[in-house]
């Protein structure tokens, strides 16, 4: 008797275990994006370390997004022409060049400046490469090659491979 109270009871909590995360899943309708507390006099501004709602590169630690309150005010109202959100092109090398032990490609390198950097930023918290350096023509990132061996290729005399 005991043997079946001992698996009737191991049969409920294996069956709550599951239940109970799924239903805390369910229940999470709304989401809020929290930054730093602010008193609300002098001059404000917030970056992606004191905003949650900024482009963050975590790897190379980058940020690029910033708001900013230029007046000094002392309520709610914020004036005309005192908000302002910026955001600057980052250099980060591609991992092409990095991990290439001097590589050299004159195709590859012309395409990014002769540098092998391209130039991440963020914009309303999504990341962009700027294209060709130039941060007033933005495109969306796609894919960022990492360290995977999904991502890495072995190149034959001749052949190419875009990036």
């Amino acid at each position: 008797m005991s043997k079946y109270i001992i698996t009737t009871v191991l049969a409920l909590l294996m069956l709550l275990s599951v239940a109970l995360p799924a239903s805390a899943v369910i229940q999470a309708t709304t989401v809020e994006i929290r930054g730093s507390v602010v008193e609300g006099t002098g001059i404000q501004s917030w970056d992606a370390s004191t905003f949650a709602g900024f482009w963050y590169d975590l790897k190379d630690n980058l940020k690029s997004e910033t708001l900013s309150i230029q007046a000094n005010i002392s309520g709610r109202d914020i004036p005309e022409n005192e908000l302002f959100y910026n955001t600057t092109k980052q250099d980060k090398m591609l991992k092409a060049v990095e991990n290439g032990k001097g590589l050299t490609n004159t195709e590859l390198m012309n395409a990014f400046d002769n540098t092998g950097m391209y130039h991440p930023i963020g914009w309303q918290a999504q990341p962009y490469v700027a294209v060709k350096g130039k941060a007033k023509k933005l495109s969306k990132l796609i894919i960022e090659q990492g360290n995977s061996t999904s991502e890495k290729k072995t190149l034959t005399v001749g052949e190419s491979w875009d990036l």
